[in-house]
């Protein structure tokens, strides 16, 4: 299983847009392909960021939904050192989770600021992760029981009734958690996500650039 490491460019965006690539990256998450890893101070971030005034807006329902999703199916990591890598000082603290996690990806909207990888560690935003593990995506129409039992657990964490979801009712656990975390409103979803900004730092002036589902031609992977 890859380790992840999610900036809240990526959270934001999957409030933002159920439909989106970084939404379908929880479907991996529930399907036992990507572990989350967080810090407490990355976790204290994915509670921070929806303070802004800009993001007062979105459902809050769906906010907790998806960061307790993230905090059920994480691993959960202590930096022993801080690092310096990024001139924006907040996404330091992303790279010193990846790092304390070992992890292979750091997963942003926001690659302007996450500009070299770091150990192991490569950058990548949602739509690439995606590519990247599209030969299993196309393979498996639903998961197998082990995934199925890591799902199972996820959503137990959750409190969300999965007693139908057992191995032969042939159900993809990830179009549950969809369903379970959809909101009606998509396209209204799509449209907002195009002109949303991140804050970050304490000033919810500060931006952290575009984090809704890019054009993919103004991403990069950063290999290692």
């Amino acid at each position: 299983m890859i380790r992840v490491v999610l900036d809240t460019s990526v959270l934001v965006s999957a409030v933002i847009s159920p439909q989106g690539p970084n939404a379908q990256l929880f479907d991996l998450i529930t399907a036992g392909k990507a572990m989350p890893c967080l810090s407490d101070v990355l976790l204290d971030e994915y509670h921070r960021v929806f303070s802004c005034r800009h993001l007062q807006h979105l459902d809050p329902s769906r906010i907790t939904q998806l960061r307790d999703l993230l905090e059920a199916a994480s691993v959960r990591v202590q930096p022993r050192h801080r690092l310096e890598i990024s001139s924006h000082d907040d996404d330091n603290r992303v790279y010193e989770c990846a790092e304390a996690a070992g992890a292979d990806y750091i997963v942003t909207e926001n690659t302007k600021h996450f500009k070299q990888p770091h150990g192991k560690t490569q950058i990548v935003n949602a739509r690439q992760l995606l590519k990247l593990l599209a030969p299993w995506q196309e393979k498996a129409q639903c998961f197998g029981f082990g995934t199925m039992s890591y799902g199972l657990r996820i959503f137990q964490a959750l409190g969300i009734d999965a007693s139908d979801f057992g191995v032969g009712t042939g159900q993809c656990l990830a179009q549950h958690l969809r369903t379970a975390i959809a909101r009606p409103d998509d396209a209204e979803a799509d449209a907002v996500a195009g002109r949303q900004h991140v804050g970050r730092g304490d000033g919810a002036g500060q931006t952290a650039g575009h984090f809704a589902d890019e054009d993919p031609a103004r991403s990069h992977i950063v290999a290692v």
